[in-house]
């Protein structure tokens, strides 16, 4: 069984440099981010997804965090 925790607005420190699936909602979609956390501030992640870029996420949008693995990005054939 993979950890998960829900965090509305916690500390992410446990989190760092660690692969996760990040839970992510935001105008009534929700999806699920493969990525590793690089950074926090008081209301941004800076995550990296695959070896492709590194984005903000406001942790407002965030519902919850799994460990994970990471994997590179999938191409379509």
């Amino acid at each position: 069984m993979r950890k998960q925790q829900n965090t509305a607005s916690g500390n992410y420190s446990s989190w760092l440099n660690k692969p996760v699936l990040l839970h992510v909602a935001t105008g009534g979609l929700l999806t699920v981010l493969n990525c590793v956390i690089v950074s926090e501030s008081d209301a941004t992640l800076q995550v990296r997804i695959g070896n492709l870029c590194d984005v903000d996420v406001f942790k407002e949008m965030i519902v919850a965090v799994q460990m994970g693995a990471c994997v590179g990005p999938r191409l379509a054939n």
